[in-house]
């Protein structure tokens, strides 16, 4: 029988394990990205891709803080959601620096692969074992996501297409709630799939 202190320690060396992984292939993902699209401005196969790229140096760099953490052992206890929130927003500053400098705002890259990141890092945060980390995670996506788009919402709705339904998917007010919706429900989601695997990894260690 192990005492709780004991399933605590194992734990947090566990996330510490799995996270000091997690942030190595992000930071490597992130640099890689970061390389490929100022290959792709400065070959002049596209325009305008700056910010996508020194965003995605950024995250490779915000994952390397995070990977140092966990090879210290320090992510835990309150610790992990104040390094581990950052991470989860780390989407939402493409959508503000677009916002800020870009001539359609949020709404150029609120239809783009850095929203799928969202759930990238939400998912990710399922490895601290913690469901109410997951489920803030979500929250906290989910209206970064439709607060963007209530900023772009002008914009958004100039956008025209050929095509009826193409057109309401990309400038309706509801398709955007829902989007958001599911971004927050990845969250609890990914609560109970960490929970589960929590309860099971206890009950393993309970019966060694």
């Amino acid at each position: 029988m192990q005492s709780l202190k004991q399933y605590q320690q194992l734990i947090t060396e566990q996330v510490n394990q799995t996270m000091r992984k997690a942030g190595f292939w992000a930071a490597l993902l992130g640099f890689l990205c970061a390389t490929l699209l100022l290959g792709i401005v400065y070959s002049g196969l596209m325009q305008h891709m700056e910010i996508p790229a020194y965003w995605a140096l950024f995250c490779g760099l915000y994952s390397l803080v995070l990977y140092g953490m966990a090879r210290t052992g320090r992510l835990k206890g309150i610790l992990q959601y104040i390094i581990y929130l950052p991470f989860v927003s780390l989407p939402g500053i493409v959508l503000l620096l677009s916002h800020l400098y870009l001539p359609a705002g949020s709404a150029t890259y609120l239809n783009g692969p850095p929203i799928y990141l969202y759930f990238f890092v939400i998912f990710m945060s399922g490895f601290f074992f913690s469901r109410l980390l997951s489920i803030l995670a979500g929250l906290l996506a989910g209206a970064q996501y439709f607060i963007f788009y209530l900023l772009a919402s002008d914009h958004i709705a100039t956008i025209t297409a050929a095509d009826e339904l193409v057109q309401q998917d990309l400038t309706s007010p509801e398709i955007y709630f829902f989007r958001a919706l599911m971004i927050v429900a990845a969250g609890p989601i990914t609560a109970v799939l960490s929970e589960n695997s929590k309860k099971l990894m206890l009950k393993m260690l309970n019966e060694q």
